[in-house]
């Protein structure tokens, strides 16, 4: 298949086959399709499912140089992604202990660029090089990497809010978190907290108040940094 057609998928994203599309060879948003389907990415997919059935590849059925293979596409892909949150939980539990061997144990290990199931890998890294590191440019290289993939990511887009936000570039994160759906802002409550917080950052506490507002009607009362945030300032300028 990677020699005879492709996928066009709704936000752009060009997948090799229709049983394939962890696999993103490019964005035709982005790119044309000439540049994509000669692209260095094509050429070493086509190159690999030659001689073997690579890892990454789920769809339900590859012809190999010794004989011709099927499986499941969807046990396939769940042994990757199984693999995958074994790192991360391995992953969260060294952050304590050691945060940049933590690190190490994703950067070292094979993530194959194109492939969806390495986006849960990138989150993990992106979030703690943000808020703990402050790497931003080193950050900034795993959220390019899920955003070439998933242009919709929800959790790469705050992160990529954030990184405007800790460098004070808050009209830049305003625009950011503003141009995300109200349907997906109920679903990810924490969109309208740090749109929130870019409003604050700004002093323009009644558009802060509204989204604080919404945050805190939206989630759970918890304890973290945030919801507590939202309540102080709720509770210091927000007026019946």
């Amino acid at each position: 298949m990677p020699y005879q057609m492709f996928v066009v998928d709704w936000d752009g994203t060009v997948a090799p086959c229709c049983g394939g599309r962890n696999l993103i060879m490019g964005n035709c948003n982005k790119n044309n399709i000439y540049d994509i389907w000669n692209g260095e990415i094509y050429q070493k997919l086509r190159d690999e499912v030659i001689e073997t059935k690579p890892i990454y590849c789920t769809c339900s059925a590859i012809h190999n140089s010794a004989n011709y293979s099927s499986s499941d596409d969807s046990q396939t892909s769940n042994n990757l992604q199984c693999e995958y949150k074994s790192i991360v939980e391995k992953f969260k539990s060294m952050i304590e202990i050691d945060i940049d061997k933590a690190i190490q144990l994703i950067e070292q290990q094979q993530i194959f660029d194109f492939d969806r199931n390495s986006i849960i890998l990138w989150n993990e890294l992106a979030g703690v090089l943000v808020h703990r590191k402050k790497d931003y440019l080193k950050a900034q290289k795993y959220i390019d990497k899920i955003l070439n993939i998933d242009p919709y990511n929800i959790a790469a887009i705050i992160k990529q809010a954030n990184i405007f936000i800790y460098t004070e570039k808050y009209e830049d994160a305003i625009i950011k978190l503003s141009n995300i759906s109200e349907v997906l802002k109920k679903e990810y409550p924490f969109i309208n907290f740090w749109l929130g917080y870019a409003y604050e950052m700004q002093c323009k506490m009644d558009l802060a108040i509204s989204c604080y507002r919404l945050f805190t009607d939206d989630i759970e009362k918890d304890s973290s940094w945030g919801y507590k945030h939202a309540e102080e300032v709720l509770s210091l300028y927000d007026t019946p």
